[in-house]
């Protein structure tokens, strides 16, 4: 017993470090660090904080109030609150659950029994998310019907406990239930029960001392495994409910940044589950003792090969499986292997005393076996009833639609009257609308395609890597590799499923798509299916049949995929389906918290209310982002979605539960169906399917077309663009005015219609900027007060970009500040920084993110910003002033580093010293040294307020043939009210207060070179999309006075210029950025669209040109919280899907002097445009794309 709890101990220490090592390194990847910044930033806050725990302090937690408090009371409050959540809800679940199951057992042959089963069943396959919406509507509708509240409905009330006490409760009690049927059933057909009852001993006396002793085992495990059930919808649960416990308060301090309380707490919910576990497995022991003689036999020597021999076997049997034998070992037909002669005998004369031939019995009995099997096996029936709709939906959802799902409906009227969305279920809309005005029915068939499609791969990665795994640690069982396999399987057991799935795929970019779900969901998930071979491995290699398969010296690899694999194959196809629905599940709950596929973007749909968080790809988890905020007002949104997740869950797992009753009741076996040459035909029609979809569909289609566009054109207009009569394109200069006719005489020669006022290709807009009239200034205070200047703006200086001047010039005594990490604020605000003394400083910061919080919490005389990035200081753009109270309103520099070293200098430090102390700081920890020197900033500027011209273009669409049901399958659609607006920037800096040019040839001439490009190569290759296109070249210097200050505008912006143009529905925007540059490879994709993403990354593909994925972060503040939208730090609105186009390269070069014409090549602008070109073409002239 004691080596027992000493390598239990052990254990769940090395599980402990690992949980706090992960956690780190996946929040310091999530936060955007590169993987090995990341490694060495979790090992360093990882042993900091066990060094800290240490010494007794937990740190200081800050997610929840304005105040930081120390973590301890935090942890335990938090913590104290989940587990009597947990307790009641097991006490509850697992009570029932064996009392139900040990009822069914004994009446196991009675027609009760099915039906608790099936109850099992489906208490299994309900999400938590449906439940506990189930419970919270008819909890309201009772007290609505009768005005008595039997419970609260959220908050730390004692009526409040037990719905959500009864939604955790549903798992346990399932499971409970379902595994104490099976074990008791098991025993009550035992030798000993019989005998027992032959001597008369009564029922209770019988289960009291035999019975549940001996199914002891199985319930106390299916009991711990509801506690891993329960800890992974605990966040969910609580979160619903409003109830302030520890999962709750995980999924905010992840979102807000609070280091200490996730650390603390994923410790504290570890430890929980270990120590349960070992006290289980102490508990086991005392109920069966064999369990003590069987943990300490030997493994057999022929199943305990060391590394050398087992990789010596494994390089042979490769050798031996070259693809070459491999082929011919499927060409060579084996024959199938024949009964003995004593087995043939013993089989006949068995049969000879029934009527009939031996053939006509052996048919006989399993026509009946798999009459048994099938036709009376209610589980599979019913399973594959609902299943077979589902896989339909997969083939024909989107041809079922009654309406585009990618459509939305704005306004529409009704008797007379003007309604918004969301419209509620009707003639037009069966379930109803989303606030953007998608049709709910036509988003649930077609998303059924992307939600099983993921959870499909998902499975199969998991199904892979838990067989490989369990296959080598069950062969080598009590080997290195078997205790590896074992504990690190404990390790993520270990760590709530929920939480580890969210911060890992943060971690690995939320916004890559279907490939960090993929991941996550697998690292999380592959265990259980390497437990279950692992155990199958381990019953399997002490057969008969295994013992004569090694003495004739087959290798271990032989035996593996020959003998042991096709045994294992079966119960795996099972296992697969019931996979599905646990991955369902988990993409369910993942979706609730605002986790899925994308990302997503947001929609203000109420001016500084709560956003919408949506994506515009049809997919089931992206529909319960929403839920808590609208299930009330809008319960046609929550509904929907959420039966959906249930029926389809609850269809893979009475699949997967009759496969397994057909497996047992037939001995089924699928070898027949899966075998070398179904393999074969696989691989084949695999083949087959990508050879066809490289040739056909919109890409393939579009593809040539889009070669159309030319390099060297678009170069010539960029040299255009840089040319002395236009280089200094200031807004509201004659040289802006000469660009902007001749991008007109572009678009007019490309065939654009002008969608500009009056009949004109031009939009006049107000600019507003600061303009310099000297160059900005930087210099020391002597102790005499003479001024002095030893620096040089331009290339030891430079004006701070996005900041906000109000005063020209300020002087003051220089701080060092250095900040610890400060989490997100719901308020904005942070105590701790607005009581810092820096009015009259001139404060001295490390980074950006350091004066950005400074900026917006007190109030300094200036601001200098280390920045050590090439190019930084040689950048130049136009000053631009807010109104008063919008924003800080002292003047920032960018210094380099020279320039702080001269003023640390003398100050009894170094600058290296600073930033190691700066490093070190801990959460909302702040260092302030002040350096001895006096220094003074000016910035000379006067106000300019001009009148300056967007240029815009129409490429209208035509009536197109879509393919929704009800709406085409052929038919015409009408898709030229919709709109993709494709904009780019056209001005520049211009010169600036020293005489030096400031072309942007990157930055905006070669994004407008290709946009005029775009639409010539368009009309030569005869391209008319079917929805419209509006081309915008726009002004993005200064801001607009009119449109809320905005640097750049808003798509809607465009649709005043003429009218009629507010009819149209803005479809898409796109962006385009920096582009061409010669010494970039790759196309880069910055969105909040999973649509518009994988649409270019596949034109991409198509096109050989490599796209790059830029991880835009998810503000989870504003999808759990329903944080309003305000001016400070919120997420811009996107009026419809979003895409930002560029080319790498050096980024140093943009905003400098050094943007020119040389730097770019007609490659690069080739390459870039025609991927946008393809993209484009298929944009306008698919429904489905």
């Amino acid at each position: 017993m004691r080596t027992v709890l000493a390598r239990r101990f052990l254990f769940a220490l090395v599980a402990l470090l690992a949980v706090l090592f992960l956690s780190a390194f996946g929040l310091s990847m999530a936060r955007g660090a590169p993987f090995h910044k990341a490694v060495q930033e979790a090992a360093r806050r990882s042993t900091g904080y066990l060094w800290a725990v240490a010494h007794g302090d937990l740190g200081v937690s800050t997610s929840r109030q304005r105040e930081p408090l120390a973590a301890g009371p935090v942890i335990a409050t938090t913590l104290g609150r989940s587990l009597m959540l947990l307790g009641t809800a097991l006490a509850i679940g697992g009570g029932l659950g064996v009392l139900l199951g040990g009822s069914a057992a004994r009446r196991r042959r009675s027609p009760w029994a099915t039906p608790i089963l099936f109850s099992s069943l489906v208490g299994i396959s309900m999400p938590s998310f449906f439940l506990a919406l189930l419970l919270q509507t008819a909890a309201i509708r009772f007290n609505q019907a009768t005005g008595v509240r039997l419970v609260s409905l959220g908050g730390i009330k004692g009526s409040s406990l037990w719905l959500p006490a009864l939604v955790l409760a549903a798992r346990p009690f399932a499971q409970t239930a379902r595994v104490t049927f099976i074990a008791i059933s098991q025993a009550l057909e035992e030798d000993y029960v019989r005998t027992a009852l032959g001597k008369g001993v009564p029922w209770r006396l019988l289960f009291q001392r035999h019975v549940y002793r001996n199914a002891a085992i199985p319930i106390l495990t299916s009991l711990v495994a509801s506690i891993r059930f329960a800890l992974v919808s605990l966040p969910v649960v609580e979160y619903f409910f409003a109830w302030p416990g520890a999962g709750e308060a995980l999924l905010r301090a992840i979102r807000r940044q609070d280091d200490a309380l996730v650390y603390g707490l994923l410790l504290a919910l570890g430890l929980l589950f270990i120590l349960a576990n070992s006290g289980v497995e102490v508990l086991y022991r005392w109920l069966d003792p064999r369990l003590a003689a069987a943990g300490s036999t030997r493994v057999s020597a022929p199943f305990h090969l060391g590394i050398g021999a087992a990789a010596q076997e494994l390089a042979l049997w490769l050798v031996d499986s070259a693809p070459v034998s491999a082929f011919l070992r499927l060409l060579r037909r084996q024959p199938r292997p024949q009964p003995s002669a004593f087995a043939e005998k013993v089989h006949t004369l068995a049969l000879a005393q029934s009527v009939g031939s031996p053939e006509t019995l052996h048919h006989k009995e399993r026509r009946r076996a798999w009459l048994h099997g099938t036709l009376l096996n209610p589980t599979l029936l019913l399973g594959l009833t609902l299943l077979f709709p589902l896989l339909g939906l997969v083939i024909a959802g989107s041809y079922l639609a009654p309406h585009n799902p990618y459509n939305t409906v704005t306004l529409r009227f009704v008797d007379g009257h003007i309604q918004t969305p969301p419209f509620p279920p009707g003639h037009e809309f069966p379930l109803g609308t989303d606030p953007l005005g998608r049709d709910i029915w036509s988003l649930i068939l077609v998303g059924a395609q992307q939600t099983l499609l993921v959870a499909s791969v998902v499975v199969l990665a998991r199904i892979g890597i838990g067989v490989a795994l369990g296959l080598g640690s069950g062969w080598f069982e009590g080997s290195w590799f078997d205790h590896a396999v074992v504990g690190l399987i404990d390790i993520i057991a270990a760590f709530p499923t929920l939480l580890c799935a969210m911060v890992l795929i943060l971690a690995l970019g939320i916004r890559q798509g279907i490939s960090s779900f993929v991941v996550a969901l697998c690292f999380v998930g592959w265990g259980e299916v390497a437990q279950f071979v692992r155990t199958e491995v381990v019953r399997l290699k002490s057969r008969p049949f295994i013992e004569a398969a090694l003495i004739t010296g087959n290798r271990w690899p032989d035996l593996l995929s020959h003998h042991i694999l096709p045994n294992l194959l079966s119960p795996i196809i099972a296992l697969a389906a019931l996979e599905v629905a646990a991955v369902l599940m988990l993409l369910g709950e993942l979706g609730f918290v605002g986790i899925f596929i994308g990302g997503g973007a947001f929609a203000e749909l109420v001016v500084f209310g709560p956003a919408y968080y949506y994506s515009d790809v049809p997919e089931w988890a992206a529909l319960l982002a929403n839920v808590r905020s609208f299930a009330r007002s809008y319960p046609w949104m929550a509904w929907p979605p959420a039966i959906a997740f249930a029926l389809t869950i609850l269809a893979f797992n009475l699949t997967g539960e009759g496969i397994l009753r057909l497996i047992e009741r037939v001995g089924a076996s699928f070898t027949r169906l899966v075998n070398r040459y179904t393999a074969a035909g696989a691989a084949v029609v695999v083949a087959v399917v990508l050879v066809v979809r490289a040739h056909v569909g919109p890409l393939a289609f579009y593809r040539p077309l889009a070669t159309a566009f030319d390099g060297e054109r678009a170069l010539a207009h960029v040299r255009a663009l840089t040319s002395p009569e236009m280089v200094a394109r200031r807004p509201g200069s004659p040289e802006a005015e000469r660009a902007a006719e001749y991008i007109a005489a572009q678009f007019a020669a490309a065939g654009l219609q002008p969608a500009g006022q009056r009949g004109t290709y031009f939009q006049e807009t107000v600019r507003e900027y600061l303009e310099f009239t000297a160059p900005p200034a930087l210099g020391l205070i002597q102790p005499g007060g003479q001024l002095e200047s030893p620096w040089t703006w331009g290339k030891d200086y430079a004006v701070a970009p996005d900041t906000y001047p109000q005063r020209w010039m300020a002087s003051g005594e220089v701080v060092f500040v250095a900040l610890g990490p400060f989490p997100s604020s719901s308020t904005g605000t942070y105590p701790t920084l607005r009581k810092l003394p820096l009015a009259d400083k001139v404060v001295l910061v490390p980074d950006r993110k350091t004066f950005d919080l400074l900026a917006r919490q007190s109030q300094m005389a200036a601001a200098l910003i280390l920045d050590e990035q090439p190019g930084s200081v040689e950048r130049f753009d136009l000053g631009i002033k807010l109104p008063t109270g919008r924003h800080w309103a002292g003047p920032a520099f960018i210094v380099r580093p020279q320039v702080a070293e001269a003023l640390v200098a003398g100050s009894g430090t170094t600058l290296e010293a600073l930033r190691a102390r700066a490093s070190e700081l801990q959460k909302e920890e702040v260092f302030l040294q002040p350096l001895g020197k006096k220094v003074f900033v000016q910035i000379p500027w006067e106000e300019r307020r001009v009148m300056a011209r967007n240029v815009l273009g129409l490429l209208p669409g035509g009536v197109g043939t879509g393919g929704a049901a009800g709406e085409g399958g052929g038919s015409t659609l009408q898709m030229d009210d919709q709109l993709v607006v494709l904009m780019a920037p056209y001005d520049a800096p211009g010169m600036g207060p020293d005489g030096t040019l400031y072309p942007a040839a990157q930055d905006s001439a070669a994004a407008v070179a290709t946009l005029t490009e775009l639409a010539r190569s368009w009309q030569e290759a005869d391209y008319r999309p079917k929805r419209s296109i509006l081309f915008v070249a726009y002004v993005s210097q200064g801001v607009d006075p009119n449109h809320s200050y905005r640097r750049i505008p808003e798509a809607k912006d465009f649709l005043s210029a003429k009218p009629g143009f507010s009819s149209f529905k803005i479809w898409a925007v796109v962006q385009l950025g920096s582009l061409g540059d010669a010494h970039g490879d790759a196309l880069q994709v910055d969105t909040g669209s999973p649509l518009l993403g994988n649409l270019l990354t596949n034109a991409g593909r198509r096109l050989r040109v490599p796209v790059e994925r830029l991880e835009t972060p998810v503000n989870l503040m504003v999808v759990q919280e329903g944080m309003p939208f305000t001016p400070a730090g919120n997420p811009a609105e996107e009026e419809a899907p979003r895409v930002r186009v560029s080319w790498s390269g050096k980024e140093w070069v943009s905003g400098s002097n050094q943007d020119t014409v040389e730097r770019l090549s007609a490659r690069a602008l080739a390459s870039a445009g025609r991927v946008i070109s393809l993209a484009l073409m298929v944009l306008g002239r698919e429904w489905n794309y």
